[in-house]
Parts: C-alpha cells; sequence; structure tokens
C-alpha cells in the first residue's frame, strides 16, 4: 500500500475551508483501491491518501489535488480583487 500526507497551509481560514468544501465532492468518488480523507486542523487542510495499487496512481491523485488546489486558491483571490 502506498500513501501520502498532503499539507495545505493558509492564513484565511474561509479560504482553507472553501478549498476544503471545494475538494469534498471528488474525494467521494473513488476506484476500489484508493481511499481519501480530508480534516481542517487550525491553518492546515490534511488530505491522507491510501492506495492499494500502482504508485503511478498515488502520484496522479497528488497532481490532480495540488491542481485543484491552486486553482481554488487562485479563483478565490481573483474574486476577492473583483468584489472588493
Amino acid at each position: 500500500m502506498h500513501n501520502c500526507i498532503l499539507k495545505v497551509y493558509l492564513d484565511d481560514e474561509k479560504v482553507l475551508k472553501s478549498i476544503f468544501e471545494a475538494l469534498n465532492p471528488d474525494n467521494c468518488i473513488l476506484p476500489d483501491n484508493m481511499s481519501i480523507s480530508s480534516f481542517i486542523n487550525g491553518n492546515c487542510l490534511i488530505i491522507i491518501i491510501n492506495c492499494k495499487e500502482r504508485i503511478g496512481s498515488l502520484l496522479n491523485t497528488i497532481d490532480e489535488l495540488i491542481a485543484s488546489i491552486n486553482v481554488g486558491i487562485e479563483s478565490i483571490k481573483i474574486s476577492q480583487q473583483t468584489y472588493k
């Protein structure tokens, strides 16, 4: 089994909660060989990924999560600037 703990630290807890909530639907529909759990601890989003098969699947999932997190953060920044 391959495991990963991904930690995302942000100063803005509202943004962190928005990212957490945006990722949750994606983390519910997974292959049988994979599980993802996530929670917020202070200013840190913690994502735990377990993969029973190829490490490539785990690495692809990590890449997708990081990309989604980055898009979410950038989208929130842009919307905050737009509505100031």
